[in-house]
């Protein structure tokens, strides 16, 4: 019984987090609303290190309780098999796997530099 309840709870643990596995490139597109895409993809990132780097400060990211209220996203970013909300307002970055829209994620102070540092570096 102890192993079947640690099991599960393992996976409900890596069940929230995003797999490196298969991950070969990040496609990011600008929008305008929640159903409104401006540029498709608008910034593409493929190096391996930048990957990992988005992929670890998205798993480092914090509930934030309470559900979500939310103004539309500034961009929605699909990595590997998820499909993400991302909003930015100066040091901040708020993520919401659209699986669980009534979820929203905080990503800490140094993974939110991260996220904007790779964004502004991939602009075309």
């Amino acid at each position: 019984m102890r192993g079947v309840l640690l099991t599960l709870i393992s996976l409900l643990i890596l069940s929230g987090c995003v797999s490196k596995d298969n991950v070969e490139k990040i496609e990011i597109a600008q929008m305008k609303g929640f159903s409104k895409v401006i540029t498709y993809p608008s910034i593409n990132i493929t190096k391996t290190k930048e990957i990992e780097e988005f992929i670890n400060a998205f798993n480092s990211a914090e509930k934030v309780p309470g559900i979500a209220n939310t103004v539309d996203p500034d961009y929605q970013v699909i990595l590997g098999s998820e499909n993400y909300y991302l909003w930015i307002s100066d040091e901040s970055v708020t993520i919401m796997n659209l699986k669980d829209t009534h979820t929203v994620y905080s990503l800490t102070e140094s993974s939110a530099r991260k996220i904007i540092d790779l964004l502004n570096t991939n602009k075309d």
